[in-house]
């Protein structure tokens, strides 16, 4: 059985914590609405993994631990889907979608922190998936992505994959 792990955050900032990435979700789920091609796709896998965490926020393992085993299934099939749809890309563009591959690693790093609670996490690989997460976290917010050489038009090509659904997908 697994010891119990007290609440590192307060509920006061727990909810805080989920307000602020169901906000995330929502702005996300907005341009999966005007978007379309790979955009589109690309936000709908980051509104998931937002709401996904504002639930990890207000839902606590201990107490849902078949909500959490069930999102841990979720995030290991979108991190394969996703790596098998970056390997697409890159093999069609010949140029490695650093979008996709980063959201194939955020897929990775969510079920990690939805595997189940008896399993060991070394604080190597943890220490290594935070650092990750904050130093893409800080390359969004400064708009590092847009200055990125293979983001320049590349990654968000609509003919890759016919991910659009319209006729119009053509080679640039």
């Amino acid at each position: 059985m697994v010891a119990m792990q007290p609440q590192l955050l307060s509920s006061v900032l727990r909810m805080v914590c989920a307000l602020l990435c169901a906000g995330v979700g929502a702005l996300h789920f907005g341009h999966v609405i005007a978007m379309r091609g790979q955009p589109r796709w690309w936000h709908l896998g980051h509104s998931v993994m937002a709401i996904t965490m504002a639930g990890m926020f207000v839902f606590a393992r201990m107490a849902h631990p078949s909500l959490y085993r069930w999102a841990f299934g979720l995030f290991v099939l979108l991190a394969v889907a996703l790596a098998g749809t970056t390997g697409t890309i890159w093999f069609q563009d010949r140029a490695l979608p650093a979008l996709w591959a980063a959201s194939t690693v955020d897929m990775a790093a969510m079920a990690y922190m939805l595997m189940p609670a008896s399993v060991a996490r070394p604080w190597p690989l943890t220490s290594l998936v935070v650092t990750y997460l904050v130093v893409e976290a800080l390359v969004h917010v400064r708009g590092e992505w847009l200055r990125f050489p293979l983001n320049s038009g590349q990654v968000f090509k609509q003919r890759s994959l016919r991910l659009s659904g319209t006729a119009r997908n053509k080679r640039d």
